[in-house]
């Protein structure tokens, strides 16, 4: 299979365009232009694709000089080669041409051959300047870069007639969080580690690699000269090796590889889109992880059609109102009085019918449209509260959703806060969801954008809220009104015993000592509904009420609707060392990283405690080395950055003045932890997620034994004084 570079040829006469095509056609793709202006026209959508130009210098319109003058302007339009072809013979427009950039002129009529050889020089020359123009090697992994593996790739494809080739793009599964957990000096050892295990298949299989992009690295493979069968199984041995190569890799955290394959039998595409398909196969398999390995098929292709045919019509259907917005009602359990809607987007097409969200929402985030689309919710839920509002009927807070790409715009909150003061309405009628996945993707840019839109009296609201434990920070870190639970919380957490039951209690009980309000989605059965009751959660959202409504049908409803006030609790900020509880009395320090755990244990104690919080083992000990603060006891997380628990609790243990002070360990579960932190003189060792009950009786305890200790010790001084 041989790849063929692109040719550009711009002639206003057909005839000479047909003469071209018929020399050229068969070794070359080929493009036309008929003037100087379709030529520019060409150049902004295909430049990166076109290996030469062929350039008619006569022309109606924009004649050749007008477009080698354009064309010098830009940086990237300069580098293409240009060969002037016209029946004008004199020296000053040759002159004047290779002046302007070109870099050959032929005149009519042409000799093909000259032609031919003119063309496979110029290429070869273009081509390997750039070899030499690019970075060779990757500067972390030394694998080859990006630009200098594409053209490496594009010279093999070229050169080798007769031999097929598989395009092999590997990423890690997760890798951002690996950087976030353990640092980007670790998460860039593993990325070391990752290209060398590519690279010795390469070497072994006779294939080139280079790196991409962040932890992606692709491989191209020559096939097996048995067939597809033997080829297939050489790729899915080099995926079990990068896999068990992972999972030797000594970190605590399992590390996958997704592997995604593409064949390359289409000379149509560019290397980068080679790499995209491949790239798409591999992230088919996301999440799954007893597949390493998946091959770009009809079914993506499939896809990917729709999607092109999607982005086609996208601007039509919004000027055309395609898209329609829906509302879906939020209710408060207390009393099931209507509190609350969310707006929701549908795309009604008139052949097609209803397109689901999930179909072109993803596809807009990629490619921006899900701005305007944005706005455009933004707008019609405005002028229903706005409708509502000047007809004197019944209305509520409306939520709108706001997209991962939108929240990151620091403009944002001024756009935003415009659109409801146009509308003559009060900030608070429009509450703003956010997506739980928006916070890992740049959580301190995200955390300035909210803050921003707090402060202009918008309430926040987080959807999609996962169950994970590592989630929990992000509460503490992000002011949010209310927190939406995933539906999933829902399913057999009827059961009072399920794992769900106890993640769903705890993260109502969580949201509580924070002062969020906490809303159901998914509640379809009265039986969820008195168990989300039971748990305190304060408002409701599903089928159980009411399916998402047109406007029509929302306004209808609203005519006759019992409301109730969404009441929003003021935001609880804990930055640094804070005292808190009871002022007099026993002094209790809480040191933990997380402000979540903080805020939890304080809740917990207050009534009984003075409470001093400290973020790392370092603030604490700078306030124990005030001897006019008093602590009588201390509850101490294990894992924080600049000085961790097992530190603080050695040092501790050093100072006479303070070694007695019982130390409860608030920490992860593990017996090697707990062991280790039991024999360095820890009181008790209570594991998190905890239970409040179980944390009072255990610190009480705690607290009693050392005081018993204490005694003892005084009884015994006593008797061996006298």
């Amino acid at each position: 299979m041989a790849y063929k570079d692109t040719i550009l040829i711009v002639d206003d006469q057909k005839i000479n365009r047909v003469m071209l095509s018929d020399v050229l056609e068969q070794d070359y793709m080929l493009l036309f232009a008929e003037d100087g202006k379709q030529a520019i026209e060409i150049l902004e959508n295909n430049a990166s694709e076109i290996s030469v130009m062929i350039l008619d210098i006569i022309m109606p319109k924009v004649d050749g000089f007008e477009v080698l003058k354009r064309m010098q302007l830009s940086s990237v339009y300069s580098k293409i080669p240009v060969i002037v072809i016209t029946t004008q013979t004199s020296y000053e427009n040759e002159v004047k041409a290779l002046k302007l950039g070109a870099v050959d002129f032929i005149t009519k009529p042409f000799s093909p051959d000259v032609l031919t050889y003119k063309l496979q020089n110029l290429i070869r020359y273009k081509n390997t300047t750039n070899m030499f123009s690019v970075v060779k090697e990757d500067f972390l992994t030394g694998v080859f870069s990006k630009d200098y593996f594409y053209q490496l790739v594009n010279e093999q494809l070229l050169l080798s007639e007769g031999q097929s080739y598989d395009m092999l793009v590997a990423d890690i599964e997760n890798f951002k969080l690996i950087n976030d957990s353990f640092g980007v000096e670790e998460g860039d050892k593993l990325l070391q580690y990752f290209a060398n295990v590519i690279r010795e298949c390469a070497r072994r299989y006779h294939g080139i690699v280079g790196r991409i992009g962040g932890d992606h690295f692709a491989l191209l493979l020559p096939c097996h000269e048995s067939g597809r069968e033997k080829t297939e199984k050489l790729e899915h041995d080099i995926a079990d090796e990068i896999t068990a190569s992972l999972m030797a890799y000594p970190l605590k955290f399992r590390i996958y590889a997704k592997l995604g394959v593409y064949q390359c039998n289409n000379t149509m595409l560019t290397i980068s889109q080679i790499c995209d398909r491949a790239m798409l196969a591999a992230q088919e398999i996301k999440g799954n992880y007893n597949v390493n390995i998946s091959y770009y098929d009809d079914a993506i292709r499939q896809r990917l059609l729709l999607e092109q045919e999607i982005e086609g019509e996208m601007k039509t259907a919004l000027e055309t109102g395609q898209f329609q917005v829906f509302f879906q009602p939020k209710f408060s359990i207390k009393d099931e009085k209507h509190a609350g809607a969310e707006a929701l987007v549908r795309w009604i097409h008139p052949e097609k019918g209803i397109i689901p969200p999930g179909q072109f929402v993803p596809i807009f985030e990629r490619n921006g449209f899900i701005s305007e689309l944005d706005l455009y919710v933004m707008r019609q839920t405005c002028d229903f509260i706005a409708n509502q509002k000047r007809n004197h009927l019944p209305y509520v807070p409306i939520s709108v959703n706001v997209s991962r790409r939108d929240i990151y715009n620091e403009s944002l909150p001024q756009v935003l806060s415009k659109i409801v003061e146009s509308y003559q309405l009060d900030i608070s009628d429009i509450h703003l969801e956010i997506t739980e996945t928006s916070y890992t993707e740049n959580s301190q840019q995200l955390i300035g954008v909210i803050t921003k839109l707090k402060q202009l009296g918008f309430v926040i609201e987080m959807d999609d809220f996962g169950s994970g434990y590592s989630s929990l920070n992000m509460l503490s870190e992000l002011p949010i009104d209310v927190l939406k639970l995933d539906m999933r919380f829902l399913q057999n957490s009827l059961n009072a015993y399920s794992q769900n039951s106890s993640i769903l209690s705890f993260i109502i009980s969580l949201a509580k000592w924070m002062n969020i309000s906490v809303v159901a989605e998914g509640v379809e059965t009265k039986s969820q509904l008195e168990y989300l009751r039971n748990l305190n959660c304060d408002y409701a959202q599903g089928y159980y009420f009411a399916k998402p409504m047109p406007r029509d049908e929302y306004y209808a409803m609203m005519e006759h609707a019992q409301v109730t006030k969404v009441e929003i609790e003021d935001d609880l900020s804990k930055q640094g060392i804070r005292i808190t509880g009871v002022q007099e009395g026993e002094v209790m320090m809480i040191v933990d990283d997380m402000k979540i755990n903080r805020i939890m244990l304080s809740n917990i104690f207050q009534d009984t405690f003075k409470i001093v919080e400290c973020s790392n083992g370092q603030e604490a000990l700078d306030y124990l080395s005030d001897s006019s603060h008093r602590v009588d006891v201390i509850l101490l997380d294990l894992l924080m950055p600049l000085m961790d628990g097992y530190e603080t609790m050695r040092l501790l243990k050093l100072d006479p003045n303070r070694k007695q002070i019982p130390i409860i360990i608030v920490s992860q579960p593990g017996e090697s932890n707990e062991i280790k932190a039991l024999k360095m003189g820890a009181s008790d060792y209570i594991t998190k997620p905890f239970n409040a009950l179980v944390v009072r009786k255990r610190v009480s305890n705690a607290i009693a034994e050392q005081r018993f200790r204490k005694m003892i010790s005084y009884v015994n001084k006593d008797f061996y004084k006298d």
